[in-house]
């Protein structure tokens, strides 16, 4: 008689199985509910968290049954038990960013999950978080999105609106993001009727993209100026293409005092052909009174804002967008002026969005006199100059996210790609030879680093990414730059004490730091390589164990590990 699986005592605790299950992948649920009629509520509680409902490709998606059996699956999750443990909602419509004519069965399909969307939506009671992508919002729409009582998050990327009566009372949400793009329109009666769509004494977080929108952002702000005392804003992410932002803006900062995190963004190319200095200008000397935003303290903004923002403000994180993906980009003066009106004594985490290795080689020894705490550094590398063809870009675009967790086949597609060797054998997992070449741009710069020689940093970093992005990317960089350099920290581990987390190579997800461990060894985890003519993914480690000098050995996900000393 086969045995039945049965509970220890100690695992009979449904929250314990709550928490183990709120670590797990959606395929490890899947499997996880299969075990016990026990373990189902934790994991169904997991996997209908999120809920998607996309129109992607045409390809997929126009075959005659599919608005008929989504509609039914909608159906039956709206009336079961389930629905109660929905809590994120994501529903993308068709990007027709390429001006794509889809056939008109894809375009029948979509307009009746829209209607899906509205009919199905005020089942889910317990919904905390709704994501409405490429769609066009209807009042009917908004309507049924006021009856959500549990509703914390909005957001709306990519949408028109398209409105004929006055909406609803305003939306007690305390997330609120809207993105329309560059490429849609709003019209002016659309504008009067989203007045008031926010309430201040809900709202906490606030995030506009709206280029070519000025009229837009002026209206949902409205309110949020003209309430008293104050709003209670503390996060605000506000995008500027034209001068007639800035008046907004300054309203909305200077009627914000509990606001603690800034991101100011400048879009490029500005409206109108309007003269970036002109921007840059009106940015420096935005009206603003010394009193406002006195509590910020993570800022994210180009060089002319942060200049004049900064000064008496306790800014602990700052983030610089240069500008250099773009064809706007600041000189090094500029930079280096803005990272002089920051308290050096207080700031502890310092980003850029890109900079060039030449700039970076002033830049960085002048950290350590400006930012003696400085605890975090990333700074991506571009080392090739000019402008990227629009096809290179396609082809050289990296995952900034992981996505889903369990598409082994796309990480191992995506580690390959950040070496330029792709896979070795494993008899090359060894340390790199003297022939490898550190004489020159992205390679010569870290290996300066990694020596101290001609650049030192602070030596309170306890984190470090100074990757190159893909696009830019001018030599080559292989499996044997990055264990060199690496073993190049684990010499200098004495000045290199409080680092814990590094990062080289490509700036992709997949491509992951290596974290230092309490006995001093470098960890790599997910690495892929080919051992025994087998493709193998395990945890790479470099240096610290001891009886073993200059080695690199590879715990493998099989259950064994492999020493790998150098030959």
């Amino acid at each position: 008689m086969p045995r039945r699986f049965h509970f220890r005592p100690e695992y009979e605790i449904p929250e314990l199985w709550w928490e183990i299950a709120s670590y797990c992948t959606p395929r490890t649920l899947r499997s996880l509910s299969l075990v016990s009629k026990k373990l189902v509520d934790p994991a169904q509680r997991h996997l209908f968290k999120e809920l998607s409902l996309k129109i992607g490709l045409p390809s997929h998606y126009c075959q005659e049954d599919y608005a008929d059996s989504a509609w039914k699956r909608l159906e039956d999750l709206a009336e079961s038990h389930l629905r109660h443990y929905v809590r994120h909602w994501t529903c993308e419509g068709f990007n027709n960013s390429a001006n794509y004519r889809p056939p008109a069965a894809f375009i029948d399909a979509a307009a009746m999950l829209i209607v899906l969307l509205r009919h199905t939506l005020p089942q889910f009671t317990m919904l905390n978080s709704l994501h409405i992508r490429y769609m066009a919002v209807y009042d009917n729409i908004m309507a049924t999105i006021a009856t959500l009582k549990n509703l914390k998050s909005l957001h709306l990327v990519g949408v028109t609106f398209d409105l004929e009566h006055v909406l609803p009372p305003p939306l007690p949400v305390r997330e609120f993001l809207i993105h329309t793009g560059p490429k849609y329109f709003v019209n002016e009666d659309a504008h009067a009727r989203l007045e008031g769509l926010l309430s201040p004494d809900h709202l906490r977080k606030l995030s506009m993209d709206c280029p070519h929108n000025d009229a837009l952002q002026e209206t949902l702000c409205r309110e949020l100026i003209t309430h008293k005392p104050h709003n209670d804003l503390d996060h605000l992410a506000f995008s500027i293409s034209g001068l007639g932002a800035v008046p907004t803006l300054a309203e909305l900062l200077q009627a914000s005092p509990l606001l603690q995190v800034l991101k100011v963004t400048v879009v490029w190319p500005p409206q109108n052909d309007l003269d970036p200095l002109d921007l840059d200008e009106a940015l420096t000397s935005i009206p603003l009174s010394s009193d406002a935003c006195r509590l910020v303290d993570d800022l994210t903004s180009a060089p002319p804002f942060a200049s004049a923002f900064c000064p008496g403000r306790p800014i602990r994180k700052f983030s610089m967008q240069c500008g250099r993906l773009f064809s706007r980009s600041y000189s090094l003066e500029d930079v280096m002026d803005c990272l002089r009106c920051l308290d050096g004594r207080i700031l502890t985490e310092l980003k850029f969005d890109s900079t060039t290795t030449d700039d970076a080689r002033v830049i960085l020894p002048a950290l350590a006199d400006l930012f003696p705490n400085l605890k975090v550094l990333c700074m991506p590398i571009n080392e090739a100059e000019g402008q990227v063809p629009s096809y290179r870009l396609a082809q050289t675009l990296d995952d900034m996210e992981i996505e889903d967790p369990d598409d082994i086949k796309r990480e191992r597609k995506q580690f390959e790609d950040c070496y330029d060797d792709g896979y070795d054998d494993i008899d090359m997992l060894r340390l790199p030879d003297t022939q490898v070449s550190f004489c020159d741009g992205y390679l010569r710069l870290l290996s300066d680093i990694a020596f101290g020689t001609m650049i030192q940093l602070p030596e309170t970093l306890v984190q470090l990414d100074i990757p190159q992005n893909r696009t830019y990317k001018r030599l080559k960089f292989t499996k044997d730059h990055e264990l060199q350099l690496v073993h190049c920290f684990t010499i200098r581990s004495r000045a290199w004490d409080n680092l814990r987390s590094l990062k080289i190579g490509i700036n992709n997800a997949y491509n992951r730091p290596w974290k230092k461990d309490s006995e001093g060894r470098w960890k790599k985890e997910r690495y892929y390589f080919r051992g025994n003519h087998q493709n193998m993914m395990g945890t790479a480690c470099l240096g610290g164990r001891p009886g073993v000098s200059d080695s690199a050995w590879y715990c493998l996900s099989r259950g064994y590990a492999v020493d790998v000393t150098k030959v």
